[in-house]
């Protein structure tokens, strides 16, 4: 009896001190900044003449001629 007792307490305790440490952390925590990168245009993307936002790729493999 008071073998099991005594793990019973350690399952407590380590269970009281991961609870702990999770609520003093969880609201003082921010996450950090990450900064956006800027989008890159690949070199096979060209402009379409209809409208600047417009991109029309190159398919080396198409059969349309």
């Amino acid at each position: 009896m008071r073998f099991q007792a005594f793990w019973l307490t350690v399952i407590a305790l380590a269970l009281a001190a991961i609870a702990a440490g999770y609520f003093s952390g969880a609201s003082s925590a921010r996450l950090p900044a990450r900064p956006t990168p800027a989008p890159r245009v690949s070199t096979h993307v060209t402009a379409v003449t209809r409208d600047p936002s417009d991109t029309a790729v190159e398919d080396p493999f198409s059969t349309t001629w």
